[in-house]
Parts: structure tokens; sequence; C-alpha cells
């Protein structure tokens, strides 16, 4: 039995393969984490609007709900129109306004 002493040599072309890999993988992941921080700073931006646009909407349902409340109709209509709400009137089920008299005036 001969023992042999191997003593390899690496290969400058196999290094530089292996560089240009290890540069590819470096960049690929360096692109990752900067990509990844914009995708992120977008969403922090997306989320705040989202919480503005929230607090808009509901502003504007508590508005919609004061413009749309009976006492404010009720009191308009007898500003403009002179009407008067009648409780009794609703359990009767009478006509509150005939129509050949509104035509009249």
């Amino acid at each position: 039995m001969q023992i042999r002493n191997q003593n390899k040599k690496i290969s400058v072309f196999y290094s530089l393969i292996v560089f240009f890999i290890m540069i590819g993988l470096t960049g690929f992941y360096i692109n990752n984490v900067v990509l990844f921080n914009s995708l992120m700073k977008k969403n922090k931006e997306l989320k705040e609007k989202s919480v503005q646009i929230k607090s808009e909407n509901s502003k504007k349902k508590m508005e919609i709900e004061s413009l749309t409340s009976f006492v404010r109709i009720k009191t308009l209509v007898n500003e403009k129109f002179g009407m008067i709400y009648n409780e009794n009137a609703i359990d009767k089920r009478e006509i509150l306004i005939n129509l050949k008299d509104a035509e009249k005036r």
C-alpha cells in the first residue's frame, strides 16, 4: 500500500466562480432588504392613511346622524312649512296632508 500525499490546489477559475456567486447572492440579499424596507415604509403610510380615513368616516357618520335626526327635521319642518308633529295622528292613521289642499296652495 502506498500512501499518497495528495496536495490539491484550488483552481483560480473555481475561486472566481465561487466569488461571483457570493457577490450575486450578496447583491440579491441587499436588494431584498432594501425592497422590504421600502414596502414596510409604504405599509406604515397606508396604515396611517387608513386610520385617518376611518376617523373622517366616523365624523361623517356622526354628521349624517345629526342631520337626519328626528328633532332637527321636526324643527325644520315647523319653521319652513309651519307643520306641527302630532303623535295622536300616527296612532289614528289620519291623513296629515291632503294632496288636493296642497295643490291649491
